[in-house]
């Protein structure tokens, strides 16, 4: 990519006010996040990453099926993301995890794909 993704320049503090991340603990230290809310229809994915030195341990893969709980909870009926499209363990990452690929387009400058996970 020519400049930073999009959720390196993202305001935390205003995220963490709206109470829309939460973070995965280990030892008394965050080695991960997620920044997810509902739209009303779906829950909307809109980052999720761990520490290099924890990757490969499922804290990625606990933080989405906390995403995917409570999404169920609150009645929704799906998860959607997007990832760029220079990201490409993403793109074999997710659809192991159940989501689909309903689209690729560019947005603020981004080649983005972006996957949708129907819940039942």
């Amino acid at each position: 990519m020519d400049r930073k993704p999009a959720p390196m320049v993202d305001d935390y503090a205003s995220l963490i006010e709206r109470g829309v991340i939460d973070l995965a603990v280990l030892q008394n230290k965050v080695v991960g996040y997620v920044v997810h809310f509902s739209d009303g229809n779906s829950m909307q994915l809109a980052n999720v990453a761990v520490l290099p030195s924890v990757a490969g341990f499922g804290y990625g893969k606990k933080l989405l099926d906390h995403v995917e709980s409570r999404a169920i909870a609150l009645g929704l009926d799906a998860i959607e993301l997007c990832t760029n499209e220079a990201m490409t363990e993403n793109q074999a990452y997710y659809p192991r995890q159940g989501y689909q690929e309903i689209k690729r387009e560019e947005q603020d400058g981004f080649r983005r794909i972006f996957y949708r996970k129907t819940l039942s």
